[in-house]
Parts: C-alpha cells; structure tokens; sequence
C-alpha cells in the first residue's frame, strides 16, 4: 500500500502546483497594460503643459525672427525591465532668421538610467541622468536631432507608465509615455504554459499509476480474503 501513497500523493502535489501555476498565469497576469485597472495609480510624472512654440521676440514684426520647434519621440514604447529605449529629439528652426546658441535639455525619469548620447551637430553632454545637446546655431530651415539610448531599470515593476518631455528653455516638447505591461513578455507566457503543462502530465501519470496499485492491492486483498 506504501508505494500507492506515494504515487498518488506525488500525483496530487503535482497536479496542486500546475493548477497554481494556471490560476496565477490567468489571474495573477491582467490583460490590462496599465496599473489603474488593477486599482492603482500607475508611477507616472506630470509633464508641463504644451505650450505653441513662440518666435524669439524682435523689435518689429517685420523683422526676421528665429522660431523654434521641439519634437521627441522614443522606439519602443512599451518596454520590460532590461530594456533599451532610444530617444530621439529634434530641434527644427522654421523661422527667418539664425537661432543662436541653441540647447536642448532632457531629464530622464528615474525608471530609466542613460547608456549614451549624440548630437547631429555640436555636442552631447550626460549629466547624471540627464542629457544636454549643444547644438550651437540653427540657421532658418535647419534641423539638430539629439539621440540618446537608454535602458530601463529592473527594479521597475510590472504596470508602470512613466512619461518625459525635453525643453530648450521654456520651450517643451510633446510628451512621450513609456509603458511596462502588466503582462508577462510572450517568451515567460510560452514557458509557464509549457511548465504548466509538463506538470499536469507527471501528476495525472503519478496519480494513473497510484490508483492503478491501489486497486491491484484491493483486489489482491479480496482473493486473499475469499481464501
């Protein structure tokens, strides 16, 4: 009777932690990709406003003016712990006249930590974990993009949303918003879902084999008895 127990116990330890696994993988994992539809506040900042891009103030409206714009965009935008992020920001110059001494400023949110920057022209200087580009001067119709590539931290947890902007002086850039989802990469889903299913085939074999002694030892035990 002892090696029935053991089977069949060994069957239904399995059989209990594939069923945890399958509620935890079900449950455990929302199919939202933000934190509020799990009734939390996801880690965010909260960026300035966006104010229209204003020309350099001149002496007269018929003058030449430089006016500057800020775009920034990152790739990707839902990312995982580990991750690189490329930020790329563009500072344009569709004004007449020449923008002198332009600098784009970028503080990085904590979640992510800089790796490296460049400038099309001038140059790029990392400052803890921020990024300024000197580009110099922007003729009118002229363009200076800023590339940095950052990586997100693993300490960041499932369900964050976190956004940033860039700034040349009170100039500020769209917002970007990067996203950890609450959902496992597709890499971890496949490999539960196989450990899952490796588990279920050992318990119901376990447990096949446990009850298949426990009824022998009946039987044996009732032609024993008939004697």
């Amino acid at each position: 009777m002892t090696k029935a127990r053991i089977f069949t116990t060994a069957g239904l330890i399995h059989l209990t932690i594939a069923t945890l696994l399958a509620l935890t993988f079900l449950f455990g994992q929302p199919a939202a990709t933000t934190g509020s539809a799990l009734g939390f506040t996801p880690t965010s900042t909260s960026p300035p406003p966006e104010p229209s891009p204003t020309p350099t103030p001149t002496d007269g409206d018929d003058k030449p003016s430089c006016h500057l714009t800020i775009t920034k965009r990152a790739s990707p935008t839902e990312v995982l712990p580990g991750d690189t992020v490329t930020i790329v920001i563009e500072a344009c110059n569709v004004g007449d006249a020449t923008c002198k001494d332009v600098v784009v400023s970028d503080a990085l949110p904590p979640e992510l930590e800089v790796i490296s920057a460049s400038a099309s022209q001038g140059r790029a200087v990392i400052e803890g974990n921020g990024v300024r580009a000197e580009f110099g001067d922007l003729p009118p119709g002229a363009c200076a993009t800023l590339t940095i590539v950052a990586r997100v931290r693993d300490d960041v947890p499932l369900c964050t949303q976190f956004t940033n902007v860039a700034t040349i002086g009170d100039l500020v850039s769209n917002v970007v918003t990067l996203t950890i989802p609450c959902l496992l990469p597709k890499s971890g889903r496949t490999a539960t879902l196989a450990v899952v299913a490796g588990l279920l085939a050992v318990g119901m074999s376990l447990l096949a084999t446990g009850l298949a002694l426990r009824a022998r030892n009946r039987a044996v035990r009732a032609t024993v008895e008939d004697r």
